[in-house]
């Protein structure tokens, strides 16, 4: 092609042949993608971290010691994350100061330990969700609802027509 006076690059030729439809030429377009498994997503990893161990199939099982043992960091914040979500789970207060402070040791990853100074920063707030049986979740609904109306409502009435929607017990 360059004999002919193509100018262009190798990937701008391998771009266009991609796009060529199989049918037409016979030949199945080349792969731009490297051969392999996928990496699963980070929403994926998070729920295989929290998971128990006990509770993880072979395959899981395999991976995340594979992963475990490439980035022994992961362990450490993996077991941290649970923990978390146990003391959430089972509301136990008592354990956020001892959980903070492990959080913010040398030997795990940074992101667990900006996640503890966001919790040191409302830590009355933190403490309260963890040892009261009280939610704001009925209030939250309600809110929510509003919000709901508001935006169905935007630039259709005025507060009066709000007022009547927001307030039908129907």
């Amino acid at each position: 092609m360059r004999t002919q006076g193509f100018t262009g690059s190798d990937c701008s030729v391998r771009r266009r042949v991609v796009s060529w439809d199989r049918s037409v030429t016979g030949v199945a377009p080349p792969s731009t993608k490297p051969p392999g498994v996928r990496p699963p997503s980070a929403r994926r990893l998070s729920w295989l971290f929290l998971k128990d161990p006990g509770d993880r199939s072979e395959r899981e099982r395999e991976f995340v010691d594979a992963l475990f043992q490439c980035r022994p960091e992961l362990e450490r914040a993996a077991s941290l994350a649970r923990a978390f979500a146990d003391m959430m789970r089972e509301r136990r207060g008592e354990e956020l100061d001892a959980w903070i402070r492990q959080a913010w040791q040398t030997n795990v990853p940074r992101e667990i330990g900006v996640f503890a100074i966001g919790l040191n920063k409302d830590y009355k707030a933190v403490k309260a969700a963890l040892t009261t049986e009280w939610s704001n979740g009925q209030v939250e609904g309600q809110v929510n609802r509003l919000k709901l109306l508001k935006r169905q409502m935007y630039g259709r009435a005025k507060f009066d027509l709000l007022r009547r929607r927001v307030l039908y017990t129907g």
